[in-house]
């Protein structure tokens, strides 16, 4: 393919093929992490009943599934840099 640069073809296929390897990782894991959230977030729109203020044990359980899913989400940010890290020969080169 290019040989200016050394590399043949299949030296890029291998390259080609650890790029989607490490976007599916990391789509793959972006919807672990965001899907609880939306879900959660979905239902308390179509149970209002869920949402009710005069049951307070039902309120400090919402209140703790929602601060799980949404530390769930966050946690995406933290995620990523590891798996670049762990999948992409370059990104642990450059830093």
């Amino acid at each position: 393919m290019n040989q200016s640069c050394g590399l043949n073809v299949s030296t890029t296929y291998g390259l080609v093929l650890q790029v989607i390897k490490m976007l599916m990782v990391v789509v793959t894991l972006f919807a672990v992490c965001w899907l609880p959230l939306h879900l959660f977030t979905i239902t308390l729109d179509f149970v209002p009943s869920l949402r009710s203020e005069d049951q307070p044990e039902a309120s400090s359980v919402i209140v703790a599934i929602y601060t799980t899913v949404h530390w769930l989400a966050m946690s995406n940010s933290f995620v990523n840099p590891i798996i670049y890290g762990f999948l992409n020969d370059s990104f642990r080169v450059m830093s």
